[in-house]
């Protein structure tokens, strides 16, 4: 044994690739899409608004304002 594994010649990992979806353990897939965009840079989907010391700010809420209302007592 010894020689070269048939996967190792980069044409024909890339043919079985496109034909059988043989990827390489941890090989990203890329479809080589024309994005008009840097997809690195952008984030598909629903976002929430970056929010520093998040958990601080849920543990300790009376100390920020505009997070909750203001509780109002009123007369039944």
């Amino acid at each position: 044994m010894g020689g070269a594994h048939i996967s190792d010649d980069p044409t024909t990992h890339a043919m079985y690739r496109s034909t059988h979806g043989n990827f390489a353990p941890g090989e990203q897939k890329k479809r080589d899409y024309d994005w008009k965009f840097d997809p690195g840079e952008h984030s598909f989907g629903y976002a929430e608004k970056r929010v520093l010391n998040g958990a601080g700010q849920a543990l300790h809420n009376e100390r920020v304002e505009d997070n909750f209302p203001k509780t109002v007592v009123v007369t039944k």
